[in-house]
């Protein structure tokens, strides 16, 4: 499984597939996680629906999925189906749904996150992480 298929909590609301990163091994995610994802210039937080071996039809490169914001997923499988076919009952995204149900604090890119390793706990800023070294996502990746 190298690839992800993830629902954005914001406009557009769209699902995305992504690739899963070389920092991180493919155990860390789960569906029903909230994850980070870029979109254009900035950053969005989406649900992770699926993960998949193949990557969509088409000749174009997937961007990495940056980082997890939880190590075990918010939403588990059953709430994730009941919000789909509330999606289909209502006529609405699945995007949409999930952004009704989530608290706002929950679907802002304006968190931390905090690793421990020996020493200090060290924190970064969601957004400030895909602007680091491959060593030293590798790093934070160990300790994750």
């Amino acid at each position: 499984m190298n690839f992800a298929r993830v629902v954005l909590l914001s406009p557009p609301f769209a699902e995305l597939t992504y690739a899963l990163p070389e920092h991180l091994p493919t155990s860390v995610w789960q569906r029903g996680q909230r994850v980070v994802v870029p979109l254009g210039r900035g950053w969005r937080v989406g649900v992770l629906l699926a993960l998949e071996s193949e990557a969509p039809a088409g000749e174009f490169t997937l961007k990495p999925l940056p980082w997890p914001l939880e190590n075990n997923p918010l939403l588990p499988p059953a709430h994730l189906d009941l919000a789909a076919q509330i999606a289909k009952r209502q006529g609405a995204g699945l995007g949409q749904i999930l952004a009704g149900i989530l608290p706002q604090g929950l679907r802002t890119t304006q968190t931390k996150i905090r690793f421990f390793g020996e020493g200090k706990p060290v924190e970064r800023r969601v957004n400030a992480l895909a602007g680091l070294p491959a060593g030293e996502l590798r790093t934070l990746g160990e300790l994750w």
